[in-house]
């Protein structure tokens, strides 16, 4: 069983979002990601975690942490994926995901994203045109109201995510 923690952008984000992307001509190489797989990763847990401890770890590490106001915004890519990224409002709000993700057990190194297309590694990248069209890409600001425990499971269209434990964040107002 595969576990990583995310934050789960609210359906008005995704729907701003998908109208944008799918409003461009997309290489035939680059395979979409499902608007209904749009999440930011916390933090990857991989095979073998147990659920109820990671769940458990999640809740003692994350009680208490305040929500930021988040916004999906401008475009990267890392080998084989194209994602946009995740911006916080608010100097405060960069350091309450920082917090979180911390929290979650993400290095220190943690990039905010949001997959939203990939292509094969053994492919010529598709994505520096898609990149470019996407760079000034701003999505309407929302607050997380929850970090959840994700469960993965490979199937023939691709994952299935479950959410097995979730964990409310505080009152976004205590990290003003």
């Amino acid at each position: 069983m595969r576990l990583f923690s995310a934050i789960w952008p609210p359906e008005r984000a995704v729907a701003h979002l998908n109208r944008t992307f799918t409003s461009v001509a997309l290489p035939p190489t680059l395979k979409p990601t499902p608007p209904r797989r749009w999440h930011i990763t916390l933090c990857f847990y991989g095979n073998g975690s147990d659920a109820a401890e990671r769940a458990a770890y999640l809740q003692e590490q994350l009680a208490d942490l305040p929500a930021p106001r988040l916004r999906l915004a401008g475009a990267g890519t890392f080998p084989g994926v194209l994602w946009v990224g995740v911006r916080p409002v608010t100097a405060s709000d960069r350091e309450v995901l920082r917090r979180l993700a911390i929290a979650s057990g993400a290095g220190r190194r943690f990039q905010a994203h949001v997959t939203i297309a990939r292509w094969r590694l053994d492919l010529p990248s598709p994505a520096p045109g898609m990149h470019e069209q996407l760079a000034g890409y701003r999505g309407p600001v929302w607050t997380p109201e929850r970090v959840c425990l994700m469960r993965s499971d490979q199937g023939q269209g691709g994952p299935t995510y479950t959410t097995v434990h979730s964990v409310e964040l505080a009152d976004p107002a205590a990290n003003r």
